[in-house]
């Protein structure tokens, strides 16, 4: 079963396709070593975090007489933290802009929390914290939009001066004839 994906995503796997091979490597290898990073950060903010959750002074040897008791003691965390990535849902590498880009493309929440393996909990605390507080997670939802629009750009006009310099560069000495078959053989695809 195929699973649906937003235009803006479509719209990136068409430029990545368009890239030449050799570059589509570096990229897969380039995004391949920031998830590694990322997936790095991430254990590290967890540790601090735990770290943080673990105070020595207060852990007690014996066991809450009952749960009812237990539960009231401990304040339940928020599911929407602010992380170096901006609005995210606490324990996840997925940001509120992440799931404002469905919810722009009208999708609905229990399709969201699915598509991000979310709890009820979890989709329910995201859409009354974006509720709650709609101008400022819309106005950084627009920030992020336009930061990654002018990231987008800024490749787009370094890989078309990198074509140009390409095509400006003339074949080494033998090269000839292999570009003459290729050409050959690309008219030959094209006019079938």
């Amino acid at each position: 079963m195929k699973q649906p994906v937003s235009p803006r995503f479509q719209e990136i796997m068409e430029m990545i396709e368009a890239l030449p091979l050799d570059e589509q490597r570096q990229l897969v290898e380039i995004v391949r070593q920031r998830l590694i990073q990322y997936q790095r950060a991430e254990m590290v903010a967890q540790v601090a975090e735990a770290r943080l959750a673990y105070q020595p002074d207060q852990a007690r040897r014996e066991t809450a007489p009952n749960l009812d008791e237990f539960s009231e003691t401990t304040s339940p965390r928020p599911t929407v933290v602010r992380t170096s990535r901006g609005l995210s849902i606490a324990g996840t590498r997925i940001t509120l802009y992440d799931v404002m880009d469905y919810l722009t493309a009208n999708w609905p929440p229990d399709l969201i929390r699915d598509w991000f393996n979310l709890t009820d909990r979890q989709i329910a605390d995201v859409m009354a914290y974006i509720e709650k507080n709609r101008p400022e997670v819309e106005a950084e939802y627009r920030l992020v939009l336009q930061q990654a629009e002018d990231v987008r750009r800024y490749w787009e006009a370094r890989n078309q001066e990198r074509l140009a310099q390409t095509a400006a560069t003339p074949p080494k000495p033998g090269q000839e004839e292999i570009r003459a078959r290729l050409a050959a053989w690309k008219a030959q695809l094209e006019s079938a």
